[in-house]
């Protein structure tokens, strides 16, 4: 190997990519058989020792990254570089990337050669992700952040810094004339509008007990919904937060009350207002269970109004008493499954706890009162990215 004394400089103004097939390492491409060198064209010069003439090339190979273990032996095949069978890398998180590929780059002495690893997301399509081991220990995870490249576009500065001394390269990657358009992508760094639709059932109670007979006092009713909401969201890498409201509709039915602590036989005497409109703010976090496959938990926080605000505990009476603004959490898991260009559908179920307590309503001053509403809901959507 060429131990440098001075810090040098690679310009690569271009890969010019020629794709190939050899054996199940490589990435599916256009003509010509083997392994195609990722050819690197120089301008400028390739400085090493003392001499300031010496222009070296660059030979780029791609393998298809499958493990942390990279199969080299096809790349003997077709190089004068001495190639180890295989090296072993640690990879970053490579989890929302398709096509991930790795760049072996090799120089200087064919029987010890230099040699760059670099790995690539999204090898396949235009916008290309690129992560440099930059002081080339083969640990991608103790890095800088990774690399955008967009294919087309004028080249980067990327800086090695390896024992043998810093090395300099511009990257660029050029379009191609035919890519493989991704049929599905994840959303992510993106406003998305959501919509859904959904139906629960649980039930609306309160109880105390009196302080001047020690009796339990209180109220049950079952209660069935029906959803249709909307949500303003933004996509992060791991995580998705945003704003929702949904008009629900409410069946209530089968009550009745204890007096005394005995059970009332009459049954939807009473009177609740069956519409009402939920306002919240909530997160998920991103779980990645399959390719385009998310399982998401969920958590939301915030305010319900009722459209009519009283409960009247008999129907055909005048007594009634006011409902305020009440405050929400939710807690579920939604499955989210990638269906088209960044367009995504889900599946959600969620347990929703809602204070719940009518203005003035006897038993309300005890310590004893307790109410809340408690319902198990299942909902289904689709989210769409908006692009600016």
């Amino acid at each position: 190997m060429i131990l440098l004394t001075r810090s040098f400089s690679l310009t690569v103004a271009l890969f010019a990519l020629i794709f190939s097939t050899y054996g199940q390492d490589q990435l599916p491409t256009g003509a010509g058989s083997g392994p195609s060198a990722l050819t690197s064209i120089l301008p400028e010069q390739f400085r090493a020792n003392l001499s300031q003439t010496n222009q070296e090339n660059v030979e780029f190979f791609h393998v298809k990254y499958k493990t942390t273990t990279l199969d080299l032996r096809a790349i003997n095949t077709y190089t004068k570089y001495n190639v180890p069978e295989s090296v072993v890398v640690t990879p970053p998180d490579l989890s929302a990337y398709d096509h991930t590929t790795a760049l072996i780059g090799l120089y200087g002495d064919p029987e010890d050669p230099n040699m760059i690893i670099w790995l690539a997301g999204n090898y396949n399509y235009n916008d290309v992700t690129l992560f440099i081991d930059y002081d080339q220990d083969r640990d991608f995870t103790n890095d800088k952040k990774s690399q955008q490249i967009r294919r087309g576009n004028s080249p980067v500065e990327i800086n090695l810094m390896p024992e043998e001394g810093d090395q300099t390269f511009w990257v660029g990657l050029p379009k191609v004339t035919v890519i493989v358009k991704k049929s599905k992508e994840r959303i992510e760094r993106s406003l998305a509008v959501t919509f859904q639709a959904g139906v629960g059932n649980g039930d609306l109670k309160y109880s105390y007990r009196s302080s001047s007979s020690n009796d339990l006092d209180g109220y049950y009713v079952n209660v069935s919904e029906k959803s249709l909401g909307t949500a303003l969201s933004y996509y992060m890498k791991n995580f998705i937060v945003g704003t929702s409201l949904s008009f629900q509709n409410h069946n209530h039915y089968a009550s009745y009350h204890i007096e005394n602590g005995i059970p009332t036989t009459a049954v939807n005497q009473d009177f609740h207002g069956p519409n009402k409109l939920h306002l919240g703010l909530f997160g998920l976090y991103r779980f990645r269970v399959a390719e385009f496959v998310e399982l998401q938990p969920l958590f939301k926080y915030g305010i319900t109004q009722y459209l009519n605000p009283e409960y009247k505990p008999f129907k055909k009476r005048d007594e009634a008493y006011p409902l305020g603004a009440s405050q929400f959490f939710e807690i579920g898991m939604r499955f989210e499954f990638t269906a088209g260009k960044k367009n995504v559908f889900f599946l959600e179920y969620t347990k929703n706890t809602q204070d719940w307590e009518p203005r003035g309503l006897p038993g309300s001053e005890e310590d004893s009162f307790e109410s809340r509403v408690k319902m198990s809901k299942f909902s289904v959507g689709f989210s769409v990215p908006l692009n600016f």
